[in-house]
């Protein structure tokens, strides 16, 4: 899929399907919730479905051709609300479009929380907050480097039931303490070129914004490495 970051008409069609969600719901891939077997995907889907909102997930199935057509390869999982959601198969990919979707995200964002219940990792069970997973890792760490997301509403993974709001920085310092976004991102996104990804991708939705903020204006300069838009990476 890197191919198609690297095209500024491909990257640009990338973009602009993101930057037509309003509502990012965001979810932790629990694997349990109460003691009982749960799929943070599908029911995040459920949720957002119902809340007007969409999953990273839900985008690729509203758009299954296009990005069946990028090469993209998907997994199947349940039906929910009489539609077949796919999630890419891949880990690279997945990585890629975790970006797309953090970096699109503005105002307040909605994150499906899990109960209190610990999952594994690397064979050992830890807080699920501190679970080393996409949303900690790689979305949220994004969100605060872009400053486009101001505050998060919790919601019940089970029924959507409002648990509080928080702000974004408050939720990033619950999960990581003092350390900076983008050292958080440098740690997990260890690859220059993923790291060059996130950049053309800020880069890209910068430009989109300006123009839809004033049509008449011209188009900014492309990717300036040295500009104040490399927000840290």
């Amino acid at each position: 899929m890197y191919e198609h970051f690297a095209k500024d008409e491909s990257l640009k069609e990338l973009c602009e399907i993101f930057l037509g969600v309003d509502n990012h719901f965001f979810w932790h891939g629990q694997e349990t919730f109460n003691g009982r077997p749960f799929s943070g995907e599908e029911n995040a889907a459920k949720i957002a479905s119902q809340l007007g909102g969409q999953t990273l997930e839900m985008i690729l199935s509203n758009n299954k051709d296009y990005f069946e057509g990028l090469g993209i390869r998907y997994k199947d999982t349940e039906r929910i609300n009489g539609q077949r959601f796919n999630a890419p198969k891949l880990e690279e990919d997945g990585r890629l479009l975790s970006m797309l979707f953090a970096l699109s995200a503005h105002g307040e964002i909605v994150h499906v929380v899990g109960g209190n219940d610990k999952r594994k990792s690397m064979g050992r069970e830890i807080e699920e907050h501190l679970h080393p997973g996409i949303f900690r890792t790689i979305e949220l760490p994004l969100m605060m480097l872009a400053e486009k997301v101001t505050t998060i509403k919790k919601v019940s993974p089970v029924d959507g039931r409002d648990l509080g709001v928080v702000t974004l920085a408050q939720e990033f310092e619950r999960m990581h303490g003092q350390r900076s976004a983008g050292e958080v991102f440098r740690e997990y996104v260890d690859t220059d070129r993923e790291r060059a990804v996130a950049q053309r991708i800020k880069v890209q939705y910068d430009e989109l914004r300006e123009v839809a903020a004033d049509p008449t204006s011209p188009s900014p300069p492309r990717n300036n490495q040295n500009s104040d838009r490399n927000f840290g990476l």
